[in-house]
């Protein structure tokens, strides 16, 4: 039986006094895996603004660290040792993991590569104002800002790639003008939801991992089996002409476009912890313009209401129970019986002595009941009694 896949969740940033002394762990860099130029940061989370931990490439950019841990009941280890090459080119005991090591910590760290727009969202956002600034200028507050926060690794020195990558990523939601010799820029709250809805457009076309669209999507669209009746089909409508309608079956599932929305709904609540709480509310506006939500609404509802129905509807038939009728009302009168008569029993054991309790678990094997004595006598013992009488 496979191990289930325990739960990721986000690395804060711990104390000074933890990080001082901390134990190797185990990560999984994106390919290709480099061993130099990489760094772990802190910077605010874009959502709550706690210290939160990442990786940062020299080279790629910004990578968020999700910790995957098993429960504390079901203790594990790692055993790390080195490559076969390794082994033959580095002498004995040479670096700390020599010959191998056995590290108690159960706990995975797996880094995927995140926009550091994310990570800017709530400055833009909290500096947005009527007039153009530089780069520079836009940039600078966060250099300057206190706390135990790390962007002078990802911005410095300037021209690196990160620092590039950073301000391409501010030009993409923000308008441009020329100011001479430099470029000015003013945060645009519809270049921004396009860009975010540009992500979520993207992640609904691909679909998810293979485990998450059986939970999410197949799962979650299916129909009751046993349904008398369907959720409405889905018509799409291109230049005025109406398409075919197509109706969902337990074979063929939900219609495309029910499955697209679906999923379109699902990436925005991917995409929400990584936003401020003020753009999710936006965002979910922006695509209700791109994409009518209408479809999937009458679907999951109608859909809701099919398996309220079949399970109040499978509740009451006892057609199939052994001597049961198939006219629901009498099985219903036959439910409310037995319901009847199990409260009866129920208070007539209740009320019974402890003293009649014990005797009724006494051994009575080979002792004749007492109903035996009062039954009529058979007709031989009649006739002698009559004669000594």
């Amino acid at each position: 039986m496979a191990a289930r896949t325990p739960p990721a969740e986000a690395v804060p940033s711990p104390p000074p006094s933890a990080a001082a002394h901390a134990e190797p762990r185990v990560f999984i860099l994106p390919a290709p895996a480099r061993p130099s130029g990489l760094a772990v940061v802190t910077l605010p989370h874009p959502a709550t603004q706690a210290p939160t931990r990442y990786l940062l490439d020299a080279a790629a950019g910004l990578h968020e660290i999700r910790k995957l841990a098993y429960p504390v009941a079901a203790p594990r280890s790692w055993l790390a040792v080195p490559a076969v090459q390794q082994q033959q080119q580095a002498a004995p005991g040479a670096g700390w993991l020599g010959a191998g090591q056995a590290l108690p910590a159960s706990a995975l760290y797996l880094c995927t590569p995140l926009d550091p727009l994310f990570l800017l969202l709530p400055h833009l956002l909290a500096a947005a104002s009527r007039h153009f600034l530089p780069l520079d200028d836009i940039l600078d507050p966060l250099l300057a800002a206190p706390g135990p926060f790390h962007w002078r690794k990802l911005l410095h020195p300037p021209g690196c790639a990160t620092d590039m990558l950073v301000r391409a990523r501010i030009s993409a939601v923000c308008d441009a003008v020329d100011a001479g010799a430099e470029t000015g820029y003013r945060l645009s709250h519809s270049k921004l939801l396009g860009v975010l809805a540009k992500k979520c457009l993207r992640i609904a076309a691909r679909g998810l991992p293979r485990s998450a669209e059986d939970e999410f999507v197949r799962r979650a669209l299916a129909l009751p089996i046993g349904a008398g009746t369907r959720p409405p089909a889905s018509t799409t409508q291109t230049e005025g002409e109406e398409t075919a309608t197509q109706e969902p079956t337990a074979a063929t599932g939900p219609p495309p476009p029910i499955v697209h929305l679906h999923r379109l709904s699902l990436s925005l609540s991917l995409l929400a912890p990584y936003l401020p709480p003020a753009l999710p509310p936006l965002l979910e506006a922006h695509l209700a313009a791109l994409h009518d939500p209408a479809p999937l609404t009458a679907y999951l509802s109608t859909l809701s209401a099919l398996k309220s129905d079949l399970s109040f509807t499978r509740a009451g038939d006892y057609s199939l129970a052994p001597g049961g009728g198939g006219d629901l009302a009498e099985g219903s009168r036959r439910r409310k019986r037995a319901e009847a008569e199990g409260d009866e029993e129920k208070k007539r054991k209740k009320n019974v002595s402890g003293a009649v309790r014990k005797l009724a678990k006494a051994d009575t094997k080979g002792m004749m009941k007492m109903t035996s004595f009062f039954k009529k006598q058979g007709a031989a013992a009649a006739g002698a009694m009559r004669q000594s009488g």
